[in-house]
């Protein structure tokens, strides 16, 4: 399984009819609801290693168990339909493509494994295309 692909899935956003990015907010802290690994599920494995994802203006970072940082990615939305995502992994430099949908609490990810490879075209997982949803955390 390519867990670092799952592990890089991952900005206060205004309302705009023109502009799908900005219809929900990702900023928050988000925790691993189920996973898919090329048609395989991967949820437990993940929820295993992986405690919570926090979102930021900027960043997706990734917190193990024992709530240290093992990942960090830059992203970066695109306006199409689906709303399009792109990761940069921080330490390799690798670009991943990808899809997202937010409704209501829950955040959805397409992307490809493929290091600069094609954008998934729909939220189907399959041959290098991993499908992450997660479920936003309730602030007190």
């Amino acid at each position: 399984m390519r867990l670092s692909t799952l592990l890089i899935l991952a900005c206060p956003l205004t309302v705009s009819a023109d502009d799908p990015t900005k219809k929900h907010s990702l900023v928050g802290t988000w925790t691993v609801v189920s996973a898919n690994d090329e048609g395989r599920d991967a949820t437990e494995e993940l929820k295993k290693e992986i405690e919570k994802l926090v979102l930021t203006k900027k960043e997706f970072i990734v917190h193990n168990v024992r709530n240290n940082v093992i990942d960090r990615s830059t992203y970066t939305l695109y306006p199409k339909n689906p709303t399009w995502i792109d990761f940069r992994n921080v330490k390799a430099d690798r670009l991943h493509r990808g899809l997202f949908k937010v409704e209501k609490d829950k955040l959805t990810f397409c992307v490809s494994d493929k290091r600069n490879g094609p954008r998934p075209t729909s939220f189907t997982p399959g041959n290098d295309v991993h499908v992450l949803v997660l479920k936003r955390v309730k602030t007190k």
